[in-house]
């Protein structure tokens, strides 16, 4: 299959905005904003604007991998890669002083597994 960079350039994008959606919402940055302030109407919009992308990126991974053959071990390689990335992210913000980011992101990622 001849590689699309629009479909590329869009996934990108969605990632991007996927980060940002997990910034303003899980994050906090809308709920320690003051009600009716410049700062949380960006932040709202910001949530708006952005909360199509995880359709975005299930769209695309979708029509990527249509025609791809299912292998069992692309779900591993694929949970220690995010297992990896998950523990690199914890200790870079544990040593930026993100202590309470640590707690969340665990307490997130436990309730997750619990359904």
């Amino acid at each position: 299959m001849k590689r699309n960079y629009g479909i590329d350039l869009l996934r990108i994008a969605a990632m991007c905005m996927v980060v940002i959606l997990h910034i303003v919402g899980f994050g906090g940055v809308l709920t320690n904003a003051k009600t009716l302030s410049a700062n949380y109407e960006a932040a709202l919009f910001l949530q708006i604007a952005t909360y199509c992308a995880v359709n975005c990126y299930a769209l695309i991974s979708g029509y990527v991998g249509l025609n791809s053959k299912f292998h069992y071990t692309n779900i591993v390689i694929l949970w220690l890669r995010v297992v990896f990335y998950t523990l690199l992210t914890l200790q870079v913000s544990s040593f930026f002083g993100f202590q309470h980011l640590l707690v969340l992101q665990l307490l997130v990622v436990f309730e997750y597994f619990q359904g």
